[in-house]
């Protein structure tokens, strides 16, 4: 599954609730992210226990977001759905980044055969 990564403030959340018949738990919240002339604000899901990420934050905190991309197709009309797999604080993300091996730490020769 292909992940992206983004950091931005922290806006708003809804209320955890649940949805489906199996009572999965739900919660959404708004990032906002500097995009040049105008500020984003897209809105991310977080389902079942991934809803306890949020716990601790608050309106404008600067966060990191693991995301799924996801989109599907109803009744003619196109849905896009952000899918959060990950909220951490972005201090705590830029340290986990820092400690993990670049790719010029691999070890492997830059001249490849090819």
């Amino acid at each position: 599954m292909n992940t992206f990564k983004i950091t931005g403030v922290l806006f708003g959340a809804t209320k955890e609730i649940t949805v489906g018949a199996s009572n999965t738990r739900k919660r959404s919240f708004q990032l906002e992210i500097e995009d040049g002339k105008y500020t984003q604000t897209p809105q991310f899901d977080l389902l079942g226990d991934r809803c306890d990420k949020l716990k601790g934050m608050k309106k404008g905190d600067k966060v990191t977001v693991e995301f799924a991309l996801r989109g599907r197709q109803w009744q003619d009309k196109y849905i896009t759905s952000l899918f959060a797999w990950d909220v951490k604080p972005y201090e705590e993300a830029k340290s986990e980044a820092e400690a993990e091996p670049s790719a010029d730490d691999t070890g492997l020769d830059e001249d490849l055969p090819f």
